[in-house]
């Protein structure tokens, strides 16, 4: 878990990441600067190895620390300077890890299970929001600590776009079709076998692109040995041998409804009207989700042996409907717009005119403080 905590009003924000790495690392700053919309101008750090670099003194000198490549990018970039705390010197990053303590014990002792990461994700914002909210400390109110966040985050500089945070690399697709990326191995569409293709690697997904387009994308695996492979990559060839996909690691690894959808209607004897159907979904941008939401209102019409051609039928009345509702959320938008324009206009002329008062007033009564706190 990455934390960061704005020193004036004790605002906080977190992140959870599979891995402790240089990535989360940088993916933790960029979705902190893009939430505050700035930048401090001093970022105060415990001493992570993913950080900073120490090397010992020799001959009673003190140690010296440098930071990693990864900060120095992400300092350039973001323009602030990095501080490193010294070791077993708690006087020094009290508010650091005291911040860490206040988060995972206001998220994770109440509830410690969850069935995935975004699941856990979506669990600490919805902490986060409560701690931000209230002040937390003897003498302040509630609404002076968000007087004190205003504060803050009008003090910050400017944030460039956000960091592209990843490590690219060329890899030649083997004959299975898959490259292999932390020894893990992910797949390609099988016309790419033996051509060149690079692969971004972020923190939670792999993107693989050849000549410029994006081919496959992937969730990382954790250790090491791990196989992802995507049905949509390999259906050709299932094509001229059906019977292997029963057994194959891709039909292993399809969603479990997509699966079921495939024993219960097309196996055995229709795998090929299967493996067709699944090629049609494929040239045209139709996802898995979509295909078992068609299979769920196929039943609940009460069709028991489903087709290729009812799929279909299906996925074109789906699609048809989400276009009618997207047109009529548009014309209602217009509509608002249409009827109430002098409303709405008088709402944004009085806030332009009330921000600039009520920024000078919070200026006026907090200091301007510009330093960030980081621990993970």
């Amino acid at each position: 878990m990455a934390v960061f905590t704005l020193l004036h009003s004790n605002r906080r924000s977190a992140w959870l990441f599979r891995r402790q790495d240089t990535l989360s690392l940088m993916e933790a700053h960029r979705n902190f600067f893009a939430e505050i919309q700035g930048g401090p101008q001093t970022m105060v750090y415990d001493n992570m190895k993913v950080a900073v670099t120490i090397r010992t003194g020799r001959q009673g000198r003190p140690a010296v620390r440098y930071p990693t490549k990864a900060m120095q990018r992400l300092s350039l970039y973001y323009k602030f300077e990095e501080r490193f705390c010294n070791a077993r010197s708690g006087w020094e990053k009290g508010s650091v890890e005291r911040s860490v303590e206040i988060v995972r014990h206001a998220a994770f002792v109440s509830r410690q299970s969850f069935e995935t990461l975004d699941a856990a994700q979506n669990w600490l914002e919805r902490i986060l929001l409560k701690i931000n909210s209230t002040s937390g400390i003897t003498g302040i109110s509630d609404s002076q600590k968000q007087e004190r966040i205003r504060a803050d985050l009008y003090c910050l500089q400017p944030a460039p776009q956000p960091m592209g945070c990843f490590e690219a690399g060329e890899h030649t697709p083997d004959n299975y079709g898959t490259i292999n990326v932390d020894y893990n191995n992910y797949s390609v569409p099988e016309g790419l076998v033996g051509s060149s293709v690079l692969a971004r690697v972020y923190s939670g997904h792999i993107a693989i692109y050849h000549q410029g387009r994006r081919v496959a994308d992937h969730v990382r695996l954790e250790g090491k040995g791990g196989w992802s492979m995507q049905l949509e990559h390999y259906l050709g060839t299932f094509l001229r041998k059906p019977g292997a996909l029963d057994s194959s690691t891709a039909m292993r690894q399809v969603p479990a409804e997509l699966a079921e959808l495939y024993r219960v209607h097309f196996c055995p004897g229709r795998q090929r009207e299967f493996i067709r159907f699944m090629m049609y979904a494929r040239d045209n941008g139709i996802m898995q989700s979509r295909i078992t939401a068609a299979a769920r209102s196929l039943r609940l019409k009460g069709v028991r042996h489903m087709t290729a051609d009812h799929l279909k039928v299906e996925l074109d009345s789906m699609l048809k409907t989400d276009m009618s509702e997207n047109d009529a959320d548009i014309i209602a938008s217009v509509s608002c717009l249409d009827i109430h324009p002098r409303q709405q206009r008088t709402s944004i002329e009085e806030h332009a005119e009330t921000t600039p008062d009520s920024l000078t007033a919070v200026l006026c009564s907090h200091p301007k403080l510009h330093a960030g706190n980081i621990n993970n």
